[in-house]
């Protein structure tokens, strides 16, 4: 298990010091030259604990996101980095590392809050990308769409570059990611849009080959700048593991395509995107999306099915859900929505944990967020859902991945978190109707609520009485 030295300054004079490095103005050659002091000292780079959010740009140097980033107790941070096209719109132009100017503010963000981060690497430039053809077979060309081959050394010099000034302080950039939900075909999107998008529908294993072979270039050019440089394939969405329409092709084969090119070797981290839909508060949202459903939800069947195309091909690489979310898309209440939210967190992350994944991002921290999924709302003061999750870290870190319990009952969904002094069971009803479990006396250290409060024991004889209901509750108890 790693651990992660935190530096004790007073939020306010943190953000001051942010607030200092964003409003110095930097011209282009100056850029070049900056020498910044150190900010934190921290006991090592790579981060500890599996938890994580996204924020989307410009908001981690916001004083109020940023200081609930601080307080939540991640320890990772996805940032998106757009893009290639503005640092170098044509091919012979030079690095313009001006246009990425609040992008450097948020890693500077990042780094005074303890957050290492994870860049995604987004939007090339037309000169190096594919030319695709609408419905009246007129050329275009589009910001998310696939570079070309005789582009992929241009990719790997430009993020060698990149690469080379951002692993040094006060970046401290270890980690990236080669796109967005790569198998996604430009075609059925929108021009420019935030996707990867290197799918191609009419291609059997979806582009994949493709992106394989970008990866067996660019991932050693990185690795040549930084070897302790970790290459995360793009988060796939892999919407079905199994798509029945004609007209879409079958994206689920574009990991299949990447590892058929030997690519195996050419990425550390594969990740993934799973979220769950807002039906009603009783209704377990992993459940809710009926492609998944039989194999156990999003997230679980998701990553049962990489693992089993990766072991196909004899590669074994740790899995990052590194977007994950309960979006509201229907009627209903909105305050039964948020309730359901931090329920529905509290699940994600211990299945996933029990899954040995290497780490879980919510998408994302600033608010309202996507579908009304942030953590935060839109006067970013956290929902129910923050709480939630800080709550989960404060109970849950420093024990390493839980193990599944069926102690309480086939009725009962649980996970025990384990350590030398005492357990902490994470357990919720699978049931709409609470159910009472029945604990030894003796056993029972403490009980919390899933935000934190403690629930009173109701003790009847050597037994503690615990009404347990969808909303995830805590029982520390004894070894």
């Amino acid at each position: 298990m790693l651990f992660h030295c935190r530096s004790f300054i007073p939020l306010p004079i943190l953000f001051f010091l942010l607030v200092m490095v964003i409003a110095t103005p930097h011209t282009k050659a100056e850029q070049e030259h900056i020498v910044y002091l150190p900010l934190v000292q921290h006991a090592v780079v790579t981060p500890a604990g599996s938890f994580g959010v996204e924020i989307n740009p410009r908001w981690m140097a916001t004083q109020s996101v940023f200081a609930r980033a601080n307080e939540l107790g991640v320890t990772w941070v996805r940032l998106r980095l757009r893009s290639w096209q503005a640092v170098q719109p044509t091919r012979d132009a030079e690095y313009n590392w001006a246009a990425l100017l609040d992008f450097e503010r948020e890693l500077i963000g990042a780094k005074i809050a303890n957050l290492t981060p994870i860049v995604v690497i987004q939007h090339s430039p037309h000169w190096a990308t594919k030319t695709y053809y609408d419905a009246d077979n007129q050329p275009y060309q589009t910001l998310c769409g696939a570079i070309r081959a005789d582009r992929f050394e241009d990719f790997a010099r430009f993020m060698q570059a990149l690469v080379r000034r951002y692993r040094q302080p006060p970046f401290d950039v270890r980690y990236w990611e080669l796109g967005n939900e790569p198998d996604v075909d430009p075609r059925l999107v929108p021009i420019d849009e935030v996707y990867g998008c290197w799918g191609d529908s009419s291609d059997p294993y979806y582009g994949g080959e493709h992106y394989g072979n970008m990866l067996r270039v660019v991932t050693p050019a990185i690795k040549a700048v930084d070897p302790g440089a970790q290459v995360v394939m793009g988060g796939l969405m892999l919407d079905s593991p199994n798509t029945t329409t004609a007209e879409l092709g079958k994206p689920e084969n574009f990991l299949e395509g990447v590892l058929r090119t030997g690519a195996g070797d050419s990425f550390d981290i594969l990740a993934y995107h799973a979220y769950g839909y807002y039906v009603d508060r009783s209704v377990d949202g992993e459940l809710t999306n009926n492609k998944w459903a039989e194999s156990g939800g999003g997230v679980l069947g998701r990553a049962t099915f990489l693992r089993a195309v990766m072991a196909r091909y004899g590669v074994e690489k740790p899995l990052m859900l590194n977007e994950t979310g309960l979006l509201f898309r229907s009627g209903g209440s909105f305050d039964d929505y948020l309730q359901a939210q931090g329920d529905h967190i509290v699940r994600i992350l211990a299945r996933a944990m029990a899954a040995h994944i290497h780490s879980i991002f919510w998408y994302t921290l600033n608010g309202p967020g996507w579908h009304s999924a942030g953590l935060l709302d839109d006067n970013q003061v956290p929902r129910p859902a923050y709480f939630a999750y800080q709550h989960f870290i404060r109970q849950t870190a420093e024990r390493g991945s839980p193990v599944p319990v069926t102690d309480y009952g086939p009725s009962i969904e649980a996970y025990r978190f384990i350590d030398d002094v005492d357990v902490i069971d994470v357990l919720w009803s699978r049931e709409a109707i609470p159910q009472t479990v029945r604990l030894p006396r003796a056993s029972v250290i403490r009980m919390y609520e899933r935000d934190g409060a403690v629930i009173p024991p109701t003790i009847v004889g050597e037994q503690v009485m615990l009404e347990v209901g969808v909303s995830p509750v805590y029982v520390r108890r004894v070894p």
